[in-house]
């Protein structure tokens, strides 16, 4: 994931959803934009859950990890890879 990417889940409104069964039969995560002008995922995982809720429970574990107090600071100041 990128700083740009998680600067836009922590300032803005997202929906947490899921897609599948895909073709291995489990599911993926999504965070999309909830804006009707950009209703474009923002980030999307493998499909690596077994069930919808699974997959949806892993992303939202994600937004609350980068809204938790610190974690955009504290990616601020990791140097970018060489």
């Amino acid at each position: 994931m990128t700083l740009l990417t998680a600067l836009t889940i922590e300032s803005n409104e997202v929906c947490v959803t899921h897609a599948g069964p895909h073709a291995n039969g489990l599911f993926s995560g999504w965070i999309t934009h909830t804006d009707e002008k950009r209703r474009g995922p923002i980030l999307t995982s493998e499909p690596l859950y077994a069930t919808p809720e699974e997959a949806r429970a892993a992303m939202q574990a994600i937004v609350d990890q980068i809204r938790a107090p610190g974690f955009i600071e504290e990616a601020m100041s990791i140097p970018p890879a060489a």
